[in-house]
């Protein structure tokens, strides 16, 4: 009952924070260390390396907070996300042995300072908002140099934040320079899209497009930019924190190369799913797009019935906000249904059969499905809005 990840320096498990704390099997062995853990009540406390240390290590790559190793792997930070190749995130629970309904972690893939197909790249965002600074960040943490960037920002607020966070000096117009990207990514508002890409098409017309703008359909994109070489995505706003989910949709003349590059770029951000159809895109914006509005707003009211039940502000805050990603965790981590997770927290006659006893006496299940159909609706309408012109 051993791990071996060759090559992994304890220390490059750091963050920009104080320490990280792992839990792990009996015995773990690298190149040049092994030490014993105990599992999951005790804990060997890992001192954070400086954000000058080299990022590449052997260390393996995270997917929805957990890391991939055969048998059971978890790590638990008092921080923030990680600062060269790896990113540790907190799993739901210690899973060993793992309960009924879950698997073992497994499929561990390993990260190099940059993918090779990101290493050489130029990339230019039309763009340099939040979702911007959102995927330039997350391809800065997995190698990417500052020089690999190409930005177009007129707003010289946005610019300096760019400046500052990425030593990235943004262009306040389009220009020749962005003849050097293969791979333009079009971080505009919707209604601005036509406007923007006017003075760019003429550099761009060979790259590989990726627009997240939220609505806008392919064949008004493709119209304005000047080529069919299109991905289309719907991103969220989790995406700011490296926890979002993408639709993609991708034109014919896109090739599984270009998929692939556009999986890496996406994959700073969160989790992506391919859809076959446009119009499926309308169903994302409407289910995730739009999805953590949703979550706040239940937070909203649990908080406010938690003041109203005698907790103070901030403890009902921090009871919701757990709750909600605790729940996301578990339902993540099993393979059961989450009509199966609720029954087994649902006692007949209980406090939570009161609640959700409650809730169906109300119509909240139905109104939830037709909020998530005006959505929908409204997505496509915004389409036929936006791709004018």
């Amino acid at each position: 009952d051993h791990f071996n990840i060759p090559n992994l320096h304890p220390w490059r498990l750091g963050f920009a924070t104080s320490a990280i704390r792992i839990s792990l099997g009996p015995v773990i062995h690298t190149a040049n260390h092994s030490q014993r853990f105990d599992w999951a009540d005790n804990y060997a406390f890992l001192q954070a390396k400086p954000a000058s240390m080299p990022s590449k290590t052997g260390l393996v790559n995270t997917f929805d907070g957990f890391f991939h190793v055969s048998g059971g792997f978890f790590a638990d930070s008092d921080g923030g996300r990680g600062i060269g190749a790896a990113t540790i995130e907190r799993p739901p629970v210690p899973l060993d042995p793992f309960p009924e309904g879950f698997s073992s972690f497994t499929d561990a893939n390993p990260m190099t300072t940059a993918p090779d197909a990101l290493s050489t790249v130029t990339m230019a965002f039309i763009g340099g908002g939040n979702m911007a600074s959102a995927i330039v960040g997350g391809l800065m943490r997995q190698g990417m140099r500052a020089d690999q960037f190409i930005i177009v920002e007129p707003f010289a607020e946005t610019a300096a934040k760019l400046q500052r966070d990425f030593g990235i000096t943004a262009l306040a117009q389009a220009g020749a320079a962005l003849q050097q990207a293969q791979v333009v990514v079009w971080a505009v508002k919707p209604q601005l899209f036509s406007e923007a890409a006017a003075p760019v098409a003429p550099f761009t017309r060979g790259a590989l497009h990726l627009s997240v703008a939220a609505g806008i359909r392919t064949d008004s994109i493709s119209r304005w930019v000047g080529t069919d070489r299109l991905v289309r995505c719907m991103p969220n706003t989790p995406a700011l924190v490296g926890q979002g989910i993408t639709g993609l949709f991708p034109c014919p003349q896109v090739s599984d190369a270009d998929k692939a590059l556009v999986e890496q770029v996406i994959a700073t951000t969160g989790q992506s799913v391919w859809v076959t159809q446009e119009s499926q895109l309308d169903a994302v914006t409407a289910l995730s797009g739009s999805g953590p509005a949703y979550v706040f707003y239940f937070l909203e009211a649990m908080t406010e019935a938690g003041l109203g039940m005698g907790l103070t502000q901030s403890q009902a805050y921090q009871l919701a906000v757990a709750t909600f990603s605790g729940a996301a965790s578990l339902a993540a981590a099993s393979t059961e249904a989450p009509e199966v997770l609720r029954q087994r927290v649902t006692s007949k006659g209980g406090t939570t059969y009161a609640a959700l006893t409650a809730m169906e006496a109300a119509g909240i299940k139905p109104a939830f499905i037709q909020a998530m159909q005006a959505a929908q609706h409204r997505a496509y309408e915004l389409g036929d809005e936006f791709g004018k012109g």
